[in-house]
């Protein structure tokens, strides 16, 4: 135990959840390629979510900040031109290229063919179609755009990649509507360029290379990679689909998409930018459009950042991977930030996983992890959407953890949140829950939203301080006495909001051992139950301020909300039932029907315990201390 005397808290009232409408955040860099600006078409989408109201509880706290920490966010853009964009073209005017087997037919200038190569050396547009046995090589000098038109082609390879972009200005692949086309290696090439390695994909481009139109493009890479490109890679439609030995679509400066159907295999990365400089390169952006990725390692990674303000993105990744490779759902170095969309992982190591800072404006995120859920070294910042983490060791895990905004559910193996920086005694990364001294570099941060947690280890855990002041936090924590439902080697402050915490009554007195700062009344009391209890909480009247029906077994209940009241007279029931529709548990209307009063709290003070339950009453005494029982689960081997 970390403290020898405890007091015990009063039970709080849900808050107001205020629910942040998902939007596309204005961003710190745009990319700029066209000569006239005038040429710009900047496709923004919003993907606007609205988050389901489950509490209408009003805020009683004056002092809540909208400030969440000092961490910058950094986000990234991608600007869609109209070279981009279009698909449009003049089949009169397009030098058509037809290829059947080794033989190829080009009816224009600007191009040339021998032995089943083909040459693009001009800028303009390019018809190909047929089944091409050999490859096809772009190398222009011109400051417009190649634009090649795939309407019905295959290109089989097996020296080299099938589409290689030595030189240009950038280069668009139209697939057309109705068509399929495929580009397939070998597993061994002779390279163009051996100093460098390259070309090392099988469709592989030295400059900024972007994909549009309706049609289906297969791209199956024996070799290498599947797509990569060394400058800007963009995909603005189409149904495409990688299967690749190792990454699946790699852009060095960005990978930008915004629309179409995209589905990847790989034995490696599903999608990577890897340009490691300062500044606005090395991220991933997907505004819209349906992403699929099955991963050996990551699904998406970010050398610098990750950004998703849209679409449909599901990740399956690690499966295969050794325990010394990165297996992370979604990984961005600086910064992973979800503003809309639909996001689906599952994940062999954390779902989302940023060395820096993870925010969550907007979207549907669901993650399944073998390890966090979130993780980030240093901010998680949730301030609207929806986050649901399905299966995980801890389920958010930084330094700083700050919710003020949409609905966050956690389902943990070991802490549900945990506050922590790596560092101190017990505490860190996966440790047991926090040193023996405050850690100022750490704190868990509610102002606002719906937070709930069911955990197997600490329900909250903060190596600092913990402070409550809007929002609604409910937490069902552990069954064994080694662990508690609140954790804190700080203070825990409490000014507004619902809070509504069971657990085990081994470490019960953890919760409120230190209450800095705490404004709202706030009670708590031994009391018994098993899995399926509903629980209800009255005032002297018989009002009803909480409903709650319990998913596991627990020896203690902490309440705190604006309605309680010093003065006043509380009662704990259990044996009956509620009424109407419920979410976690919590039911949204304020009925109860039978049972019988176990505890009953006089409020005197503003943190008060509880009489009755266990061991009598609490008054001024606290939680007895002590670490009876308990095994910690292992932690999954970080890598």
């Amino acid at each position: 135990m970390k403290k020898e005397l405890f007091k015990f808290i009063s039970i709080l009232s849900i808050s107001a959840l205020l629910l942040s409408s998902c939007g596309e955040n204005e961003t710190s860099s745009t990319f700029s390629e066209d000569k006239d600006k005038s040429d710009t078409v900047s496709e923004s989408i919003t993907n606007s979510e609205s988050d389901k109201e489950i509490s209408d509880f009003e805020n009683s706290s004056e002092n809540s900040s909208d400030d969440f920490g000092s961490t910058e966010e950094l986000n990234y853009a991608v600007s869609y031109k109209s070279t981009d964009l279009t698909t449009d073209f003049d089949e009169s005017s397009a030098v058509k290229i037809k290829c059947e087997g080794a033989s190829v037919t080009i009816n224009g200038a600007g191009a040339e063919a021998e032995g089943g190569i083909i040459t693009v050396t001009n800028s303009g547009v390019y018809l190909l179609e047929g089944t091409l046995n050999g490859r096809i090589i772009v190398s222009s000098t011109d400051t417009d755009p190649v634009r090649l038109i795939l309407k019905g082609l295959s290109v089989t390879c097996n020296t080299s990649a099938p589409l290689y972009v030595a030189s240009a200005d950038k280069v668009i692949v139209t697939l057309e509507e109705n068509t399929v086309n495929t580009f397939k290696d070998s597993d061994s090439y002779v390279y163009d360029d051996e100093a460098n390695e390259e070309p090392s994909a099988a469709i592989f481009s030295k400059d900024d290379l972007t994909f549009n139109g309706k049609g289906t493009l297969l791209v199956e890479a024996s070799f290498k990679n599947g797509i990569q490109c060394k400058d800007k890679l963009k995909i603005c439609e189409g149904k495409i689909e990688v299967t690749a030995k190792n990454d699946g679509i790699k852009g060095k400066d960005c990978v930008g998409i915004c629309g179409g159907n995209i589905t990847v295999n790989s034995g490696a990365d599903g999608i990577q930018s890897s340009n490691t400089s300062i500044g606005n390169v090395g991220f991933v952006s997907i505004e819209n459009g349906t992403v699929n990725i099955t991963s050996s390692l990551d699904g998406i990674q970010g050398e610098n950042g990750v950004c998703i303000s849209g679409g449909t993105v599901t990740i399956n990744s690690g499966k295969g991977a050794s325990s010394t490779e990165s297996k992370k759902g979604i990984k961005g170095t600086k910064d992973v930030t979800v503003t809309g969309g639909i996001i689906n992982v599952t994940s062999t190591d954390d779902s989302i996983h940023s060395d820096g800072v993870i925010n969550v404006e907007g979207g549907d995120i669901t993650a399944s992890s073998g390890d966090d859920g979130f993780h980030a070294e240093s901010e998680i910042n949730i301030k609207g959407g929806n986050v649901n983490i399905t299966r995980s060791y801890e389920g958010l895990e930084a330094s700083k953890i700050n919710i003020k905004g949409g609905n966050t559910r956690v389902k943990a193996s070991d802490d549900g949140v945990n506050a922590s920086d790596g560092t101190g005694g017990k505490g860190g990364f996966g440790g047991m829950g926090g040193g023996m001294s405050a850690n100022s570099n750490c704190s868990f941060n509610v102002s606002g939203g719906y937070i709930y947690v069911n955990a197997n280890g600490d329900g909250l855990d903060s190596n600092g301080n913990i402070s409550i002041s809007n929002g609604v936090v409910i937490c069902e924590g552990p069954t064994n006495g080694g662990n508690s439902s609140v954790d804190h080697n700080g203070s825990i402050s409490i000014t507004g909001g619902m809070l509504l915490s069971i657990g085990s009554n081994g470490m019960a007195g953890e919760i409120l051992s230190s209450t800095s700062g705490t404004t709202q009344c706030v009670f708590g009391s031994y009391i018994n139950g098993t899995a399926g209890t509903t629980i209800a909480i009255k005032d002297s009247t018989g009002k009803i301020l909480c409903v709650f029906k319990t998913t596991k077994q627990f020896g203690h209940l902490v309440f705190s909300s604006p309605d309680l009241k010093t003065g006043e007279t509380y009662q704990i029931w259990t044996g009956g039932k509620g009424n109407g529709e419920s979410t976690d548990g919590l039911y949204t209307e304020n009925f109860y029907e039978g049972g019988s009063s176990v505890a009953t709290i006089t409020q005197s003070a503003t943190v008060e315990g509880g009489g009755g339950g266990m061991g009598g009453g609490m008054g001024g005494g606290g939680f007895p201390g002590g670490m009876p029982g308990g095994n910690r689960p292992q932690k999954p081997s970080r890598w």
